[in-house]
């Protein structure tokens, strides 16, 4: 019975294809404070991807590298992401992740992914 459940269970994930799994290669943190009003953190080349993580509740966004001007980040236009619930987003090459605090201290979590 043990053999035909892992028969079945290697069946089922053979149905995925190999681009359609992430694969995280570079992960770093990025502090935010109810004082400071941004923070910027720079990606990658090999960046297609990044999953998110905070551990408060804050405000996202991803820019191209010549768009990410840490003043110009408006909360009413950027993502909301709820304290641990991680989210990936696509994200362009040598972009920036923006964070943008709710009104608590945190750390927000950006692993880089690729195909």
């Amino acid at each position: 019975m043990r053999n035909l459940f892992i028969i079945a269970l290697l069946l089922f994930a053979g149905g995925a294809k190999a681009d359609q799994v992430w694969v995280p290669f570079s992960s770093h943190f990025l502090d935010y404070s109810s004082v400071a009003v941004t923070h910027t953190s720079d990606l990658t080349a090999n960046t297609e991807a990044v999953r998110l993580v905070c551990t408060t509740a804050c405000y996202v966004a991803i820019a191209s590298s010549g768009d990410a001007t840490v003043a110009g980040v408006d909360v009413a236009t950027s993502t909301y992401l709820p304290a641990n619930n991680p989210v990936v987003f696509g994200a362009p090459r040598n972009g920036n992740v923006i964070v943008v605090s709710a009104g608590s201290d945190g750390l927000l979590i950006i692993t880089e992914l690729t195909k």
